[in-house]
């Protein structure tokens, strides 16, 4: 009895903490779908997937044209909105980050659905649904780091807005070492670090 307890602590406290782990991915895509008048398109079918591995989500447009897809893991990703009576439409090569907001509005157009309209995302893209100010530093931008004792903090400090009171060599540690950025005027208590999606 005692040895069955033992091993049930385990496989409890994973079905508990399991779902926090994958959370940690919760990307989101939203939009809207508009006809050539601008006018919103209801029941609209959006289908998300990675060509990476093959994955597809599909859902429909609300009765405002709003199609929403949470918790997305980190990847390069495919939205297609096909709907009767217009020609389907595709964005490619969408770059999705760790807990980003990415909106992708369609506009479609009057045709057959086997008719397609194909758009390569931007590179850049603009964070426009969340008040939230953020940088992602990618893991070659760390190894090709230009900067006094290749410190992930003295890169940050290099970023728009940013002020600090780093020392002149930071070390290698980086958070242990010094960490006192202010990111547009906001207090150096108030930032969050993530690895990997995690705090």
């Amino acid at each position: 009895m005692r040895r069955s307890c033992l091993l049930l602590i385990p496989l409890c406290t994973l079905l508990i903490f399991g779902p926090l782990v994958r959370a940690q991915e919760n990307a989101t895509i939203t939009g809207t779908v508009v006809d050539p008048s601008d006018a919103v398109v209801p029941n609209v079918e959006i289908t998300l997937t990675n060509p990476a591995t093959g994955q597809a989500r599909k859902t429909v447009t609300d009765n405002s044209g709003i199609y929403l897809f949470a918790n997305v893991g980190v990847g390069r990703f495919t939205l297609d909105a096909t709907i009767k009576g217009f020609q389907r439409s595709t964005r490619t090569d969408l770059v999705v980050n760790t807990a980003q907001t990415l909106r992708q509005d369609f506009k479609l157009t009057v045709g057959s659905e086997t008719q397609s309209v194909t758009v390569e995302a931007d590179a850049l893209q603009l964070q426009s649904e969340t008040s939230e100010v953020s940088n992602l530093i990618t893991g070659e931008q760390v190894t090709q780091l230009a900067t006094n004792g290749r410190n992930v903090v003295s890169l940050a400090a290099l970023g728009m807005g940013v002020s600090n009171n780093l020392p002149a060599f930071g070390g290698v540690n980086a958070l242990t070492a010094a960490n006192g950025l202010s990111f547009s005027g906001t207090r150096s208590t108030h930032n969050i670090y993530l690895l990997d999606g995690g705090n």
